[in-house]
C-alpha cells in the first residue's frame, strides 16, 4: 500500500493552496510578528516600453543594464480554457509539438542555440495562457525573435513526431498525477469551484482525450490561436528599448495579421457543492482551505484585491496573532488573492493543530472577516502589508526573469498597460473602506467553497 507522510506545507504547495501573487509571494505565519512600519512612496520594478504592431502583436520591453543577458518570452492568449469536451490536454500537446522544429530551424536548433551562449529555454501551459520562454545574451535576441516568429506561423505536425510526445505527456501525467496523492483532492476542488466552467478541467486533459488527439487537432490549434493578434512579446535585460522595438518590427511585424476570438468565460456557474471531505493516508494535521471565486466582472481593481488578500490574516491581524501566536491553534494561517483570465480567486488557508480546534479557528475567522467588511482593518495592518509589497516589488529590480513574467501574465490576464504602470501608487492609495467594499463583493457566502483534509494517522 502507498505510504505517504506530508508536510502541510507541501499540502498547501500541491493542493495549489499557496498561490503566487500578482504583486508578491504567498505569506506565513510561522514567526513573531513583524513590528509595524513607517511608509515611504513605492517606486515600480515594471518600468516599460510597449507598443503594438500593425499586425496586432503587442511588444513590451523592459531595460534592465545590471545584467549581461536578455530574456525574450512570447505570450499566447490561449490555454486549456479554450478546449472542447473531449479535445483535453490539447493546449499542452500542441506546446511540445512546437518544439518538433520548422523547415527553417530543425528540431534541436532552439537548444543547440540557446545553449551555445550557457543560456536556457523552456514553455508551459495554463489554463489561461501558453508562453515559450528563452534568456541569453544580448547579441542572441535577434535569433531569438526570428525563431519564434518563424514558429508561430510554420510549425509543422509531424504523425510520428507526435506519437512521442503524446507518450512523454501520458508518462509527464502519470508521474505528476497518476501518482500524486494529492491530485484526487485537487480535482474535487476544481469542481467544487468551477462546475460546468472549463476552469474545471486539468491542464494536462484526461488520458483518454490524449490518446484521441489527432495530428489535424494540432494543426487546426496553431492555426486558430497562433497568430500576432493573440500573442505578447516581453524582452527584457541589457537591451536598448528602441533597438529591440526595431528588431520586433522586422522579425514579427511582416506575419499576416490575424487575432484569434476567444469565448468570452467571465460569468461563472453557481455553486452546488460549497463543503468538500476529503480524506489521505499519512501522518498530519487536518487541512482547512476556504476559497471565494467571483467573476471578472466584479467592479474591484486588481490592486485592491491583491492589498486584501495580504491585509485579511496577515501576521498583525487579530485571528493570526490569538489562533498562531497565542493558543497554538493553528500552526498556518493565511490568505491570498489569485488573478485569473476569467475570475476572481482568494483563498485562506490553515493547518489545524488537532480536529477538535477547526470549528473554533473556522468561527475566529467567519468573526474577523465580518469585521472587515465593516472597515475594521487597522492603519497598522494595512501599512505593514503595502510595507510587504512594496519591498518585495523593490527586490524584483535585481532581476531580469521576474519582471518579464509579472508583466507578461498580467498583460495577458486583462491588465492593461496603464494598470500596470501604476499598479504601485494603486496599491499605496488603497483604503480600509476600499478593502471593505471588496471584502462585500468578493467574501460571500454564495461564492465560497470549503475543503476539509485529513489524513489518517493525523492528530484528534
Amino acid at each position: 500500500m502507498f505510504s505517504f507522510i506530508p508536510t502541510v506545507r507541501y499540502a498547501l504547495l500541491a493542493l495549489g493552496l499557496v498561490f503566487y501573487l500578482a504583486a508578491g509571494p504567498a505569506q506565513s505565519q510561522s514567526q513573531d510578528p513583524p513590528q509595524t512600519p513607517t511608509q515611504t512612496p513605492t517606486q515600480s520594478p515594471l518600468d516599460f516600453v510597449h507598443e503594438q504592431l500593425a499586425n496586432g502583436l503587442s511588444v513590451f520591453v523592459i531595460p534592465n543594464q545590471a545584467f549581461p543577458l536578455v530574456h525574450h518570452s512570447i505570450w499566447y492568449r490561449v490555454g486549456s480554457v479554450d478546449e472542447t469536451s473531449g479535445k483535453t490536454g490539447l493546449a499542452h500537446l500542441a506546446e511540445h509539438m512546437m518544439f518538433m522544429g520548422t523547415t527553417a530551424f530543425p528540431k534541436g536548433e532552439l537548444d543547440r542555440f540557446v545553449r551555445a551562449s550557457g543560456g536556457q529555454h523552456n514553455a508551459g501551459t495554463s489554463n489561461d495562457y501558453t508562453v515559450y520562454h528563452q534568456t541569453g545574451a544580448p547579441q542572441d535576441l535577434s535569433t531569438l525573435m526570428a525563431i519564434e516568429a518563424d514558429r508561430m506561423m510554420n510549425q509543422g505536425v509531424d504523425p510520428v513526431a507526435l506519437e512521442s510526445e503524446r507518450d512523454v505527456v501520458l508518462d509527464e501525467r502519470r508521474r505528476r498525477m497518476d501518482l500524486d496523492p494529492y491530485h484526487e483532492v485537487r480535482i474535487a476542488l476544481q469542481r467544487a469551484l468551477f462546475g460546468t466552467h472549463p476552469y474545471a478541467r486539468e491542464v494536462i486533459g484526461s488520458r483518454e482525450d490524449i490518446i484521441a488527439i489527432t495530428a489535424s487537432d494540432v494543426r487546426d490549434w496553431f492555426d486558430r490561436w497562433y497568430n500576432p493578434g493573440g500573442a505578447v512579446v516581453v524582452i527584457a535585460g541589457q537591451v536598448e528599448p528602441a533597438q529591440a522595438l526595431e528588431l520586433a518590427r522586422r522579425h514579427y511585424g511582416a506575419l499576416p495579421a490575424h487575432t484569434p476570438t476567444r469565448a468570452d468565460h467571465r460569468v461563472l456557474p453557481d455553486l452546488t457543492q460549497q463543503d468538500v471531505h476529503m480524506s489521505l493516508p499519512g501522518s498530519a494535521p487536518p487541512v482547512w482551505l476556504r476559497t471565494y471565486r467571483a467573476d471578472r466582472t466584479l467592479d474591484v481593481s486588481p490592486a485592491v484585491l491583491t492589498v486584501l488578500g495580504r491585509a485579511l490574516l496577515a501576521p498583525t491581524s487579530a485571528p493570526v496573532r490569538t489562533l498562531v501566536y497565542e493558543t497554538g491553534q493553528a500552526g498556518y494561517l493565511g490568505a491570498s488573492y489569485n488573478l485569473r483570465t476569467f475570475a476572481h480567486q482568494l483563498s485562506i488557508s490553515s493547518e489545524v493543530r488537532r480536529k477538535d480546534d477547526l470549528q473554533d479557528v473556522i468561527d475566529r475567522v467567519d468573526a474577523h472577516l465580518e469585521k472587515v467588511r465593516a472597515g475594521a482593518v487597522g492603519p497598522d495592518v494595512l501599512a505593514g502589508v503595502k510595507k510587504t509589497l512594496r519591498v518585495w516589488l523593490e527586490t524584483q529590480r535585481d532581476s531580469v526573469i521576474g519582471p518579464a513574467n509579472l508583466l507578461g501574465e498580467a498583460i495577458i490576464q486583462g491588465l492593461s498597460p496603464s494598470q500596470i504602470r501604476t499598479f504601485a501608487q494603486d496599491v499605496d492609495a488603497v483604503t480600509a473602506q476600499d478593502l471593505a467594499r471588496a471584502a462585500r463583493l468578493l467574501l460571500r457566502e454564495d461564492h465560497q467553497v470549503d475543503l476539509f483534509l485529513s489524513f489518517t494517522d493525523g492528530p484528534e
